[in-house]
């Protein structure tokens, strides 16, 4: 794996020794709009977030017997100093009219890594307002 791809696999590469000894662990990669369909950043953009998709549910695949979870985190426009000045004409398209905001993206990563999520396996949340409903 390169480029956006590789500090996921870096990542889990670094933490299953730890999980696997302790027989539990939660991985939350994260991946965008881009994850499931074109269009959204150009083709190696893409490419890299269907990597991170792929490589999320083969890690669920893998690891889920041995009391390893993983899963896939995927935010549409959020608030945050990168956003910052961008007319996005997609907000038109999101139900909720509005970005979202980093602590909403936060509580559903704190959700995928608590007990609450234990049965939460290899699943794609997407924390967009809706946008990907309508594609």
């Amino acid at each position: 794996m390169t480029g956006c791809s590789s500090g996921p696999y870096l990542f889990a590469n670094a933490v299953l020794p730890i999980f696997l000894k302790n027989g539990a662990g939660s991985i939350i990669n994260v991946g965008s709009q881009g994850s499931k369909m074109a269009g959204v950043g150009g083709n190696t953009y893409v490419t890299s977030k269907h990597a991170i998709a792929g490589f999320t549910k083969q890690l669920a695949f893998d690891f889920g017997d041995k009391g390893i979870r993983a899963n896939l985190l995927s935010p549409g426009f959020i608030n945050t100093p990168m956003t910052d000045n961008i007319e996005d004409p997609r907000i038109k398209n999101i139900p909720s009219q509005r970005q979202g905001e980093p602590e909403e993206l936060a509580a559903a990563a704190l959700f995928l890594a608590s007990d609450e999520a234990s049965y939460v396996q290899g699943a794609e949340l997407n924390v967009d307002g809706g946008w990907t409903v309508g594609r």
